[in-house]
């Protein structure tokens, strides 16, 4: 609603908006009477002739570059923002380039980050998010970090080839039940000259049920409607799937405030420094050279506490 009372419609912000998925988000969301602030390099016919608000000259990966958006934006209310901006350059082993690496680092990870947070003044408050790179969604721990934290919304990408998309369905139903957090998952589509990605989408409700699927086709465009004030009303009012909480409360209807200790060992062995499994010495992959890495010569060195 706007001041006066009136409804008002929705606007919405879409990076990489020249062509491909961008220019494709555009068209349907001006198509259902929303508002659209198109932002690109260069601005492609097909976009033009949209006719909807345009940001051109924005290069994402530079700083100035997003305070100049900033700048022209005025403090317009966004409803939502799409960052759709990408880039991806085909290599292998044998003409690895790191400069392009890196330059594929700073559109595609690190600008949404910088751009996110220098819009969060004009999008609606009132939800916190967490980001999870791709095979961290695996491992539990990350996502009930990210809970903890009291991140409402997870959102996870990633790059799998197709035999791998149970366990990218299901991990991704447990990450959300475990924690009551509703996450929203993508992954890569494509080949990156060496591993082609599944190509998939998915939404899925802090109680573990899926809401949006992609279905595996060309171009497709999955969205669903997030609602992070019901994660936080099953959080307080959950009883027995409160699994968050219950967690550091086991057993509370025989022990008053339950049991909030930290009797497993992997958790004692991580933090002293002694992870190790019984069959360690058997594991055969320890590295990633058998997927054409080098061999890793650096040691892990734990981040300074401040």
């Amino acid at each position: 609603m706007g001041d006066n009372g009136e409804e008002r419609m929705a606007t919405y912000l879409v990076t990489g908006a020249n062509r491909g998925i961008g220019l494709a988000y555009c068209q349907q969301l001006q198509a259902r009477g929303d508002a659209v602030i198109a932002v690109c390099r260069q601005i492609s016919p097909e976009l033009e002739s949209l006719g909807v608000q345009l940001e051109a000259g924005i290069e994402l990966s530079e700083q100035s570059s997003i305070d100049e958006l900033v700048r022209r934006l005025d403090g317009c209310p966004l409803d939502g923002v799409i960052l759709n901006a990408g880039i991806l350059h085909s290599m292998g082993l044998e003409d690895l380039d790191a400069e392009a690496i890196r330059r594929q680092f700073e559109v595609n990870a690190l600008a949404p980050l910088l751009l996110a947070r220098a819009l969060v003044p004009q999008m609606p408050q009132g939800s916190k998010l967490a980001l999870i790179i791709c095979h961290d969604g695996m491992f539990p721990e990350m996502a009930r970090e990210c809970a903890y934290k009291g991140a409402e919304i997870m959102i996870r990408t990633a790059g799998y080839t197709a035999p791998i998309r149970h366990s990218w369905q299901i991990t991704n139903q447990a990450n959300s039940f475990c924690n009551l957090m509703q996450t929203a998952s993508v992954c890569m589509c494509g080949s990156d000259g060496t591993f082609d990605s599944m190509g998939e989408a998915m939404f899925v409700d802090f109680d573990g049920t899926p809401m949006a699927v992609g279905g595996g086709r060309a171009d497709e465009i999955v969205s669903c409607e997030m609602r992070p004030d019901l994660v936080r009303e099953a959080r307080i009012h959950w009883g027995v799937e409160n699994n968050i909480y219950q967690f550091g409360h086991r057993g509370y209807t025989a022990v008053k405030g339950g049991a909030q200790d930290a009797p497993y060992s992997y958790m004692h062995d991580l933090v002293a420094g002694k992870y190790r499994l019984p069959w360690e010495d058997q594991v055969v992959h320890t590295d990633g050279t058998s997927c054409g890495f080098d061999t890793p010569e650096r040691t892990y060195q734990p981040a300074e506490e401040h």
